[in-house]
């Protein structure tokens, strides 16, 4: 890792821009968010948001190896180096579309694309083998935008003991955290992750911790059933009936018994997994519309009992809003669901707090990435599990010259 400089340091209390991508576990492709972070303190502000669809060929090669298709060591490095430059594409698309010189931007924080993640500690030759891998080359995306890089943001906390994730409980806490109100930050994407914010809380009563799959079954069974990417407004679980002893055993898993904080992935709800769940849903009868209605019932239920499994933390007397963001927002009938298991809860979105469903996370990794070339830890112990705070990320400085960022700029 490279050391940021005193000079990048003495800048802090300027206003200044900042660029945050990911993938998520939908993998369906880059959420990139340009934000304006303020010099003098307080929240920032988004100025530009965008979402880029993946190349065919790349999402493909992104699921196989997430399912565990064997790959080589040069299909694994093509695939990482690939990835950088559509990230890459997708900074110099947010740029030109803002219509914002590159040398406003001080920093680029590329989450990359998650492959594995494996927070459970196995040994190798006496080593604890725990770890993450996201790709998407940063030198590539420095190369190409002319803006400082940064990446691999979990490996810092997973070292420190952590599980490299969620990071986002962080951003949550510093920036929807309320001294009357309890909140319960809850993110819809492939996997559904939650932060608990009890009123008035500091950081050590913060808890945060995935529940489940969120979209991840019902995509694969919309693409396994009906040759579409994902459930449209929730309009194919809407015309089913969830199948009640099938949804019990979904939620026998062991995964819901685990105490929190805890983290999964495509490594535990994957394509061996709705292997399973299909050849079960064929052995009880169940029909295509049923079994999609089945794991729309499962995400909400399980997010559901997560929010109850918490509420002991929250402060008693205090109302309690759960602040939703991400794809599953959009199905429409999911949402009805979540609410229907959480009477009494005040349900919202994030539009309400300035930021698009499927932005709150990009935001987020353009300040992590701003916090960690002010040398600045930016990670929450108590929810990843860390033993300390962690910095967050790699830094990989660009060398473009300033008339090759003019050059450029003017090519757009």
């Amino acid at each position: 890792c490279n050391t940021p400089s005193r000079k990048r340091r003495a800048v802090d209390k300027s206003d200044r821009y900042a660029i945050g991508m990911l993938s998520g576990t939908s993998v369906d492709g880059i959420d990139v968010a340009l934000v304006l972070i303020p010099g003098g303190g307080g929240n920032v502000r988004l100025h530009e948001f965008l979402t880029l669809p993946y190349p065919k060929e790349i999402r493909e090669q992104v699921l196989a190896y997430s399912h565990g298709t064997a790959f080589t060591a040069e299909q694994h490095t093509r695939l990482h180096w690939a990835l950088g430059h559509v990230f890459a594409q997708a900074a110099v698309a947010m740029l030109h579309k803002a219509q914002v010189p590159r040398e406003q931007v001080v920093v680029i924080g590329s989450h990359g694309q998650t492959v594995q993640h494996l927070p459970e500690e196995q040994r190798m030759a006496g080593f604890s083998t725990r770890g993450t891998l996201q790709l998407g080359e940063a030198a590539v995306i420095a190369e190409k935008t002319g803006v400082t890089t940064v990446y691999d943001f979990r490996s810092g906390d997973m070292a420190a003991g952590g599980q490299g994730a969620p990071l986002i409980s962080w951003f949550d806490y510093h920036y929807f955290s309320h001294p009357d109100e309890n909140r319960t930050l809850l993110n819809i994407g492939g996997i559904a992750n939650i932060t608990v914010l009890p009123a008035g809380a500091d950081e050590s009563r913060v808890l945060a911790s995935d529940t489940g799959p969120g979209n991840m079954l019902i995509d694969a069974l919309c693409r396994h059933y009906f040759d579409c990417e994902y459930d449209r407004n929730g309009t194919i679980a809407a015309s089913g009936q969830p199948d009640k002893r099938l949804l019990e055993e979904l939620l026998s898993h062991p995964y819901f018994e685990r105490e929190f904080p805890k983290t999964t992935g495509r490594e535990l709800f994957g394509q061996s997994y709705v292997a399973r769940l299909l050849q079960r849903a064929q052995e009880l009868g169940v029909q295509p519309r049923d079994l999609i209605a089945t794991v729309t019932a499962l995400t909400a239920q399980s997010i559901a009992r997560a929010v109850r499994d918490t509420e002991q933390r929250l402060v008693a007397g205090q109302p309690h809003r759960l602040i939703v963001n991400g794809g599953g927002v959009k199905n429409q009938t999911l949402m009805q669901m979540v609410r229907q298991a959480l009477p009494g809860v005040l349900c919202q979105t994030t539009e309400a707090w300035g930021f698009p469903v499927d932005a709150k996370e990009a935001v987020c990794f353009a300040v992590l990435a701003d916090h960690l070339l002010a040398q600045k830890p930016a990670t929450l112990p108590a929810a990843t599990g860390a033993h300390h705070p962690a910095l967050t990320g790699k830094i990989c400085y660009s060398t473009m010259t300033r008339d090759e960022k003019n050059r450029r700029r003017h090519a757009q």
